[in-house]
Parts: C-alpha cells; sequence; structure tokens
C-alpha cells in the first residue's frame, strides 16, 4: 500500500519522502524505490539513483544503472558516477554503454560490446544494405540445429526472398525437420510460424508437416489452424482431400460433445478444405452434440463448390444467405489467392447470424485474400462489434489489405465518439497504411485535444520521431503537470529518440574521440 500511494501522490512537493525511505528500507524494497524514482522521472531523484549505484547489492545497483541511463542521462553527476562505475564487474558493462557515447577508447569498446544472437547480426547486415553477409548469417541460423526454433524459422522466411530454386529446396528441407518437434512442444506461437514459412514454401513436400500442424485442437491455436488450412487449400485438390479425412477422423474420435454449441477450429478448417461429400461424411461420424455445433455453419458449406470466394464471404459476413451454388463449378474447385477484381460488393448490413468463431475465419480470409471489396464491410464489422477480440481480428484484415480506401476508412473511425475499441484499432491501422507518413498524423494526433490515442502517437513518435520530437514529447513526460495516464509512453518514446538521435538531457552529445 506504500508503494501504491507513493506512485499515485499529486504533491511534487512530496518527493522528497522517496529519498527518505530509500535510506531506511532494505535492499527488496530499494530496489522499488530506484524503480519508481526512474518512472517518474524527476530530476530531484538523481542524487538518490547515484546513491544506489554505489550499494553492495548488485541488483539495487543495476536497477539505478538503468533508471540514470534512461530517464536521466547527462543530468548533473550521472557521467562522473558511471565513470566510477566502470570498476565495479556488475555496473561495467551498462557504464561503458553510457560513457562510450561520450568518450571513444579501447577499454570502453571492449566493455560496451553487446553480445549480438546471430539472428541480430542478420538483421544489423539487412539494415545496412550488406545483402551477401546477411543472407551468409541467416543461412547459418537456419543450419544452426542448436539455434532457437523461432530464430530458425524467421532466418528461413528471411532467406526466401529471392531464393534461388536450390536454395529454396534447401530451406525446405530444413525447415520440414523443424516442424514435427514444434506440434509436440506445444507452443502456440512457434505453431503459428511454422505454418507461415510452410506456406510461403508453397510446396507439395510440406503437405505432411502441415497435417502435423492441423492436429491442433486448443482455441489457442485458432491463429495457426487459419494459417495452416489456408496453405494446404492453395496446395490443391488432393492436399485437400487428405487434410479433410484426417479432420473427419478426429471429429469422429472426440469424446461426446453433450451441450456442445460452438464448433470447434478442426470443424472450421474442414469447411475451407472439404467438398460436399466430405461436410456429409464429417455430419456422420460426429455425436448428436457435435452436429448440433456442425450446423451453424451450413453457410459456410457454399465454399464447396464456390467460383468467387471473396463474395460468397462478403454475403455471409454482410449476414445474407448465400447464393445457390453455380452448377457448373466442380466439387472440388480451388480458389487461388490472387488479387481479385475490383468490382464492388453491395451489402446491406444485417448482422451475420454465424457463430463468432466462424465470423472470425471469414474476417481473416478476406483479409488474407486482399479483397479490396471487402475494406468497407469489415469496416463495419468493427464498428457494429466492438468488442476487443472482433477489432482485432478486423484490424488485421484491414491492415493486410492496406492502401487508400483503408486510410481513408479508418481516418473516419479515429475519433473518441466511436464505440469500445474502434479508435484504437483505427489508429493502429491508420499508421500502419500510412507507413513513412505516419509520423505528421502522430503528431498531429498528440497536439490536438478531438483524438483519444495519444499513447499509440507516442508509441509511433517514438519509433519513428526525428531528433525535434524530443522537445515534442518532452511537456507529456512531467509527473506533476501531464496527463498521468501517459505518462509512462511518454518517458519511452523520450528514451527512445534519445538513444537514436545521440541525446541527453541537454541536447546533442558530444563525443570525444580519445583513441
Amino acid at each position: 500500500q506504500l508503494f501504491a500511494d507513493l506512485r499515485d501522490m499529486q504533491d511534487p512537493n512530496n518527493f522528497d519522502l522517496l529519498s527518505g525511505f530509500y535510506t531506511k528500507l532494505d535492499p527488496p524494497h530499494q530496489e522499488r524505490i530506484v524503480v519508481l524514482i526512474g518512472d517518474i522521472g524527476d530530476v530531484r531523484g538523481v542524487p538518490t539513483l547515484i546513491e544506489a549505484l554505489k550499494s553492495p547489492d548488485a541488483s539495487v545497483g543495476r536497477r539505478a544503472a538503468h533508471a540514470l541511463a534512461w530517464a536521466f542521462p547527462g543530468a548533473p553527476g550521472v557521467t562522473e558516477a558511471f565513470g566510477e562505475a566502470l570498476g565495479r564487474d556488475h555496473l561495467a558493462p551498462e557504464a561503458a554503454r553510457y560513457l562510450i557515447k561520450r568518450r571513444l577508447t579501447p577499454e570502453l569498446r571492449g566493455l560496451a560490446a553487446v553480445v549480438e544472437t546471430p539472428l541480430a547480426q542478420a538483421r544489423r547486415l539487412t539494415d545496412a544494405g550488406e545483402t551477401g553477409a546477411a543472407r551468409a548469417a541467416y543461412r547459418s541460423v537456419l543450419e544452426d540445429r542448436d539455434a532457437p526454433t523461432t530464430h530458425r524459422l524467421q532466418a528461413a522466411r528471411a532467406l526466401l526472398q529471392d531464393a534461388t530454386p536450390k536454395e529454396r529446396g534447401d530451406i525446405r528441407k530444413a525447415v520440414l525437420r523443424m516442424v514435427p518437434q514444434e506440434r509436440r512442444s506445444g507452443d502456440h506461437g512457434l505453431a503459428e510460424q511454422a505454418a507461415v514459412t510452410l506456406r510461403a514454401l508453397r510446396h507439395p513436400d510440406c503437405l505432411q508437416a502441415l497435417l502435423v500442424l492441423l492436429q491442433g485442437q486448443s482455441t489457442l491455436d485458432r491463429a495457426a489452424m487459419r494459417i495452416t488450412t489456408m496453405a494446404v487449400r492453395e496446395l490443391g485438390a488432393a492436399a485437400r482431400r487428405k487434410a479433410a479425412i484426417q479432420l473427419i477422423d478426429t471429429l469422429a474420435e472426440r469424446a461426446p460433445g453433450f451441450g456442445v454449441a460452438r464448433p470447434s477450429q478442426s470443424m472450421l478448417s474442414l469447411i475451407w478444405l472439404a467438398d460436399r461429400d466430405g461436410y456429409e461424411q464429417a455430419s456422420m461420424v460426429m455425436d448428436e452434440g457435435h452436429r448440433r455445433a456442425w450446423a451453424t455453419l451450413e453457410p459456410l458449406r457454399s465454399l464447396a463448390d464456390c467460383a468467387d470466394e471473396g463474395t460468397l464471404l462478403a454475403e455471409l459476413l454482410s449476414g445474407k444467405r448465400p447464393r445457390k451454388p453455380q452448377p457448373e463449378a466442380p466439387a472440388t474447385a480451388t480458389v487461388s489467392r490472387t488479387q481479385l477484381t475490383n468490382a464492388s460488393v453491395t451489402v446491406s448490413w444485417a448482422g451475420p447470424g454465424l457463430p463468432p468463431e466462424a465470423l472470425e475465419w471469414i474476417v481473416f480470409r478476406l483479409g488474407d485474400l486482399r479483397d479490396r471489396r471487402a475494406i468497407q464491410l469489415l469496416s463495419h464489422h468493427m464498428v457494429k462489434f466492438a468488442s476487443w477480440q472482433s477489432g482485432a481480428a478486423a484490424a488485421e484484415a484491414l491492415r493486410t489489405i492496406g492502401g487508400p480506401e483503408v486510410e481513408a476508412s479508418m481516418t473516419r473511425l479515429v475519433f473518441p465518439d466511436k464505440p469500445g475499441y474502434v479508435p484504437h484499432y483505427a489508429v493502429r491501422v491508420l499508421l500502419d497504411v500510412l507507413d513513412d507518413r505516419a509520423l505528421p498524423v502522430a503528431r498531429r494526433m498528440l497536439a490536438e485535444a478531438g483524438f483519444s490515442q495519444k499513447r499509440l502517437a507516442l508509441e509511433e513518435i517514438g519509433r519513428s520521431g526525428t531528433a525535434n520530437d524530443i522537445a515534442v514529447v518532452r511537456p507529456y513526460c512531467d509527473y506533476w503537470t501531464a496527463d498521468r495516464r501517459l505518462h509512462r509512453e511518454a518517458m519511452s518514446a523520450a528514451a527512445a529518440l534519445r538513444e537514436r538521435h545521440r541525446h541527453d538531457l541537454n541536447g546533442p552529445i558530444q563525443t570525444l574521440d580519445a583513441r
């Protein structure tokens, strides 16, 4: 309660209480005082942090070093304190990283060296434009069986860009060795990464690995299940049939579903992969409880013989019943993932009757298809179902589609009079699709009273702002006068800007080359 009260204090004259408490507490509580002083960002706390830097307790000292470098670089006495801290082993690396911006010496270079992961090194080489060296570094990560699987999968996706046919074959072999182990690990995030990588490879040899990923039953697997399903769908009719048989067997083996009302992820995957015969087989192997859940997906079964997937999904999302299937379309027709035509889809909002799980798949797929005709409909979905989860799904779909129409649609939704989480997601999508034009918009959102998502504006400024933006965010860093709800984001933005542009509290850092 004491620390909660200290964090919530409103009177700046009470700030000195923190320094008084520091000297009276044991190290674990001193550490909490140090963190609080850094979070508040009041320069009057610097002497206490310098004292904490000298603490015999290593944890207290490291916390103080971080707070001084993050919130108070260049404040009176800080540089000198870091110079003294070089002599303490547990503080030497952070002290050297602070000091090397101010003077270059061989000693500091050695102490300040940050050990890069091989993946981080490859990314740095990519950012530096050293393409050949970067690809060699990525290959090294991919081939290192002791490297984290998440790093190896990211390296594989980086290498797939501009890969030769032979390189794609080598990448595929490496990835296929990883997937079964990752499914057994139960890591849902890694399953999703594996699905994305296998889909990018788009090769028949990937089918068995995709079938392994398709075994996920938890709702936590829904992202991996969706991506895996579409990857199989893109491999053609034979791959779809094999996956459908596996899913039907899975449904047949399930325990009785008494009272089941919601479709499972396996049912939704089957909708995109089976033909009409497969749908009937699934109905026959299910018990009555699961059959009731399966029946809620009946409108989606038109996907089996649909010639224009985007139009069908848009109609379903708008609440329309699907049109009768075209008789000339074969039951195993596969819709490619190419850009659909720009013909408009005229819909009237009636509210969809499908269960939320199905709507989430439809929203995902419309974004996945990059169907520009669905932009208005997805925006309506975001507003009408203004929950966190629905907003996230629609926002991700719109972000994937991108372009001027999405920009215009999101611009109309960024104001605080919109319901629920709509302004939050609209701003996220807008800043993303604006790309290098996002910074001026973020500055405007921060400065003008009519915008409610100032946290996101601060995040964007911290990520892409110039040195001049330090002055823009500084007023929001005042713990005593600014909006307390924005304080943390403002402090983080200021710290990021100073770090990137080599500034401290006094302005540009003057580096002395003392070699």
